[in-house]
């Protein structure tokens, strides 16, 4: 590969993703606005300039200004759609309706429930009234649904409709921003049964249709050939890019050994496929010499194996490492067929801009960051290490493809750092020696004998299925490698969020290291140290803030239905009460949303934990968080609990967790001009609401009240015994359920500030309204304000919403 000389057009293409990805990003995140006359303000010169040779590089300037106002005008998609019609504005609320419309998408299975997307198209209301409707939904139906519902069939469904939401926690996936960006701002839940397809057929033979039928029925073919549901699972994502049905035991066992990104279609799989192609059609043609004397055999196999890789890259969904790697092929394709010299880089650049121009929200993604990041580090890094390679020259292939394979992942794991921690908050020491192991099971076995039996499926079922038996073995092994190395608790490390500057520190650093270092032995060792210099850097950050400008706060998280609440101390430790939420097989609300905050607020471990009592959803997100944060000490209120209470007290003990229960009166801990007391313990109470704890926050003569779900008995009999001080906030109890409000208790503490913890779907008393406190002026809900930071001090009481003051469509 020769590398072109200096010139505008090749820092053109680098130039246009970062001018596309600033549009995109700034629109997204801030809600940037930018007129649509601008463009071709702006474009129309541009244009015109470049007639003239000498006023070219001045157009040239102007290039990257139209990719950020074209990116910017694409990313406003993500707005909510103003058409009347659209199902986004007819459902503002919760609401049971009836809706019939296009199956959009591939109908994804997994073990507890099914996901149909479709396009309304019709929507029934109460009082039976039928009326047009347009926009996209996103239905869920808990428990198996017909396997003959494909894409691009008319369904009728009756189901329970609201506005897409997300957990409005700093750290936490914006699933509402995921959806939105596949224009979906409406969901709903169908009960079993009340789905059914229609006789009438949709639009079938749209072109997005027909592919994602043919899709789907890859899917069954690989299911029916493969009886074994977890690699099932995983060779639909090797092969059509459906990771929908890896469990999430097998996701964390492939996350913790690092070897997650084999799990995805990428660049080393269409590279593979495309080779593949390549050599197969070259192969046809030196079967015709007479060809061979006429055209460039290698051109003629590279230009023919192009629409084949094109197509499957729309089989696979079409995510951005799969467009990346397919559009970076053509770009150098092109230039090998037309003698023109070419910079990879270049290509990088031009696939990155198309991307983010056709998908302004991937540039939030990991998949996109990840992907870029990887592929570039790779690439430079190659460029210094190559010399070093060809004068190895190692005895035979296999020695040289681990060489390379080795550097090749170092060099990843160098450039995909700071993203991987900024997403993931985990570094998984044995990523690179297991892709080398793994490489050959999955990618060069399970992987082409796959493709090959999804080729022959139409023409010879049951040879395809016997190979992808024989393809399955290599998932199998590969599995059960990584099942084994993932029990080894030090597989991988957890590390807090890195603050974007030291990112952007680490990235310049990178790139000053590729250019100066041109010798091949400074590169590698340069390359290899600067991974645990930001590691160490980033570890030490928080500690050094912390100490410098301790930020005092409680934290009430939107969590759900559910409750967790940290406090960040005077002293700079950090505590939590309760922390649970609605959980289920794929969503843990310790590992989904408690963990990404602590990482976020750069937290690596906890002093100390409270249970107020043991209900699930208090509770029920503490084992991942004991587990990576390793808390000191543990607090609860003595009573049994059901069996997971009891196995993560024993869990916690077995860790080294000194398991303490609180009594009336007792002080948690003390420091500085803050404490927390327990004013009531778990003795008093007939049932378990009735045993929870009650806490009391002080700090600069402020007080925090926490009192579980205590129900309105014990909060009379509180109120009564002169137990509780007046207040300056309370945590309302049992997430301000109706059935919970007692006046008498609210009187007695004088609280001016209430929060509420719970989710959506939950009501809340009246009294709150009735009671003097006033919505978003000193009563905060999470599900409607998002997660809320409340300070304490001696001057008063502040209240900060990280998202802003605004409200959730409801």
């Amino acid at each position: 590969m020769t590398e072109n000389p200096v010139s505008p057009s090749r820092f053109l293409l680098l130039q246009l993703p970062i001018a596309a990805g600033a549009g995109a990003f700034f629109t997204i995140r801030f809600g940037l606005n930018i007129p649509l006359w601008l463009l071709p303000a702006v474009f129309l010169p541009a244009a015109i300039l470049g007639l003239f040779e000498r006023s070219r590089s001045l157009a040239l300037l102007l290039v990257p200004l139209c990719s950020f106002i074209t990116a910017a005008q694409r990313a406003t998609h993500l707005s909510p759609p103003s058409d009347s019609t659209n199902i986004a504005n007819r459902i503002k609320i919760t609401t049971e309706a009836g809706i019939t419309g296009i199956v959009r998408e591939m109908v994804v299975h997994d073990r507890e429930r099914a996901v149909v997307v479709i396009d309304c198209e019709r929507i029934i209301l109460k009082k039976g009234r039928d009326e047009a409707c347009r926009g996209r939904l996103r239905l869920t139906l808990w428990g198996k649904i017909s396997e003959d519902i494909t894409p691009g069939d008319r369904i009728m469904a009756r189901a329970r409709l609201r506005p897409a939401d997300t957990i409005m926690t700093p750290g936490v996936v914006d699933f509402r921003t995921r959806l939105a960006a596949r224009g979906i701002w409406t969901t709903g839940t169908v009960r079993k049964g009340l789905l059914i397809k229609l006789s009438d057929p949709g639009h079938s033979r749209s072109p997005v249709i027909m592919i994602t039928r043919a899709r789907q029925k890859l899917a069954a073919t690989i299911n029916a050939a493969v009886s074994d549901q977890t690699t099932a699972a995983i060779y639909r994502a090797l092969l059509i890019g459906d990771n929908s049905g890896i469990s999430p035991k097998t996701r964390k066992t492939f996350t913790h050994t690092g070897t997650i990104h084999l799990l995805a279609i990428s660049g080393m799989h269409i590279g593979i496929i495309f080779l593949g192609l390549t050599l197969l059609l070259r192969g046809l043609m030196l079967s015709r010499p007479v060809m061979l004397l006429r055209f460039d055999s290698w051109k003629i196999a590279a230009l023919g194996a192009m629409p084949i890789v094109f197509i499957y890259a729309l089989l696979a969904g079409l995510k951005p490492p799969v467009f990346r790697a397919a559009i970076m092929i053509a770009v150098l394709i092109y230039a090998l067929s037309s003698d023109r010299r070419h910079h990879i880089l270049a290509a990088i650049g031009l696939a990155a801009t198309v991307i983010i121009l056709t998908f302004p929200a991937s540039i939030m993604s990991a998949s996109f960051q990840l992907s870029f990041a990887a592929v570039t580090a790779i690439i430079i890094s190659w460029q210094r290490l190559s010399p070093w390679l060809e004068r190895l020259a190692p005895v035979n292939r296999v020695s040289r493809f681990i060489i390379s394979a080795a550097l090749a992942g170092i060099a990843a794991q160098a450039g995909t750092l700071p993203f991987s921690l900024y997403h993931f908050n985990m570094i998984s020491p044995l990523g690179v020696p297991v892709t080398i192991a793994l490489i050959p099971l999955l990618c060069l076995w399970a992987l082409p004998l796959g493709l090959t039996a999804l080729a022959l499926g139409p023409i010879l079922p049951t040879t395809a299925a016997t190979i992808l038996k024989t393809g399955s073995l290599g998932i199998k092994i590969a599995t059960t490698i990584t099942t084994a190395l993932a029990a080894n608790p030090n597989a991988v490390l957890f590390a807090p969020t890195p603050p974007l500057f030291l990112i952007a520190a680490y990235i310049a650093a990178f790139i000053l290291i590729f250019a100066y270092l041109k010798k091949p032995a400074p590169f590698l060792i340069a390359m290899i140290l600067l991974p645990f210099i930001f590691i160490a850097v980033n570890s030490l950050t928080p500690v050094l803030t912390r100490d410098i400008n301790p930020d005092p706060r409680t934290v009430f998280l939107d969590i759900g239905p559910g409750s967790a609440t940290i406090i960040f101390t005077p002293g700079g430790k950090t505590w939590i009460v309760d922390g649970g939420g609605m959980k289920s097989k794929k969503f843990d609300p310790g590992a989904m949303i408690i963990a990404p905050f602590l990482f976020r607020q750069g937290i690596s471990r906890l002093d100390g934990v409270v249970i107020t009592h043991p209900h699930a959803d208090h509770y029920n997100g503490l084992g991942t968080v004991m587990a990576i944060f390793k808390p000191q000490s543990l607090w609860i209120n003595g009573r049994r609990g059901d069996q997971n209470y009891r196995r993560l007290i024993a869990r916690a003990e077995k860790n080294g967790v000194r398991i303490k229960k609180a009594h009336a009166g007792e002080i948690i801990f003390r420091e500085k001009d803050a404490r927390l007391e327990c004013l009531k313990d778990g003795d008093s109470g007939r049932d378990t609401n009735s045993a929870s704890l009650v806490l009391l926050y002080r700090r600069d003569g402020r007080n925090m009240l926490l009192p579980g779900d205590i129900p309105p008995p014990i909060q009379a009999r509180l109120a009564n015994n002169n137990i509780l001080p007046r207040c300056d906030i309370i945590l309302a109890p049992h997430h301000g359920s109706p059935a919970y409000f007692n006046a008498a208790f609210f009187t007695a503490t004088a609280a001016k500030t209430v929060v509420i913890s719970k989710g959506s779907n939950n009501t809340i008393a009246p009294g709150w309204y009735t009671g003097g406190w006033k919505k978003g002026g000193n009563l905060w809900i999470t599900s409607d304000h998002g997660t809320v930071e409340t300070r304490m001090s001696a001057a008063g009481i502040r209240v900060r919403l990280p998202y802003g003051n605004r409200f959730r469509p409801r």
